[in-house]
Parts: C-alpha cells; structure tokens; sequence
C-alpha cells in the first residue's frame, strides 16, 4: 500500500474479503493467530494496541463501536498485511471491504494505491497473482466509512 500524502502512514479499521456475500474472515480474530487456522501479519505495524488482526476483527471497527486498529510504524512502502486462513481453506475473492480510520480526522492515511495478491501457499515469492490493483485512489474515503473495491 502506498498511503495519500501527509505522513505515509496506513490506519486501516477493517478489512474483508468478499466471496459473493461472504465477509473472510468468518470468524473474529482476538490474536495475529486466533483463532486457528487464522493468522494476521504485517511488515509494520506502530505499536503493541495496533497488530495487524484488528484489521479482521469486527471489535475494532466502527459497527462495533471499537477503537483498535492496525496502524502501520513504516512510513515507508511497500506497507503490506495479509491475512492467511491456513490449509485448505482457499479462497477466491471478487472484492474487499476497506473501512479506514483518519488520524485527525485527516486522510492522510488511506492507501493512494494498493494491490489485493492471492497465494495458495503463502510464500509470496513468484507464485502470487495479483487480484486487484489500484491507483490514485485519492477522493471518496470518508472516516470510518467502509469502501467495496470489486474485481
């Protein structure tokens, strides 16, 4: 993710991967690997209180009333997250629910410019196909507000 202007930071409330009318994950994640097979990781993440699962956990986002988020601690991209729902589990999204959170009510921390990948086995070394890719994604985020970005 490349963040829109301001300091390069990424606040992202939640995140789901549409299959038809399906929210993945299914299930609220309370840790970066519960429950299992569920695992949350990041390459930057600001702080203990930011993990990357609150982005798939529905505790933190503005339905449910929460304040945890994942927060990025790079400002500098690649920024990436990934969600792996472990083995057997595959699935093919058609879209992603984006719900942002501004610092200051600013977005300045909203990606500009994004790539869904999909990997069958996690490596991301070669064998992931891109599913979405986005770019000057500069206007139409509102604060706590989910976006759907179909493929």
């Amino acid at each position: 993710m490349t963040a829109l202007n301001g300091d390069g930071y990424v606040e992202l409330e939640r995140l789901a991967y549409l299959v038809g009318a399906t929210a993945y994950p299914t299930v609220n994640m309370t840790s970066n690997s519960a429950p299992s097979p569920l695992v949350a990781s990041t390459n930057s993440v600001l702080s203990a209180g930011y993990e990357a699962f609150y982005a798939f956990s529905t505790n933190g986002d503005a339905e449910g009333g929460g304040s945890s988020r994942w927060h990025s601690g790079n400002p500098t991209p690649p920024i990436w997250i990934q969600l792996d729902l472990g083995s057997g589990n595959a699935i093919r999204p058609t879209a992603i629910e984006y719900t942002p959170r501004f610092a200051g009510g600013t977005t300045n921390r909203t990606p500009s410019s994004f790539q869904v990948l999909g990997s069958n086995t996690g490596a991301f070394s070669g064998e992931q196909e891109t599913l979405y890719s986005a770019t000057g994604v500069t206007t139409g985020w509102a604060n706590l507000t989910m976006r759907t970005f179909t493929f």
